[in-house]
């Protein structure tokens, strides 16, 4: 059976385009709003915004230095005082 060229092209190039799209789909955070445990601070998009997993809770904020001031002493945000 012989086959096209261009048929094979075409295969190859939908192939790849598929794979890229659905297959290699870098991840990605949630989009969002939320406000900063350290200086109160909303942020409108927490796909831009600084993370730090605590106990299984992430916590977004709006700096580096907030997220080290939390991570320094996170019982001290989650509690408030």
């Amino acid at each position: 059976m012989k086959t096209s060229f261009l048929s094979v092209t075409v295969f190859v190039s939908i192939t790849c385009f598929l794979s890229s799209c659905f297959l290699f789909k870098p991840e990605t955070k949630k989009s969002g709003t939320t406000t900063d445990i350290v200086c109160k601070m909303k942020i409108s998009n927490i796909t831009d915004a600084y993370s730090y997993k605590y106990k299984g809770e992430t916590y977004y904020f709006d700096s580096y230095n907030c997220k080290e001031a939390f991570k320094m002493n996170p019982e001290k945000f989650i509690s408030g005082k």
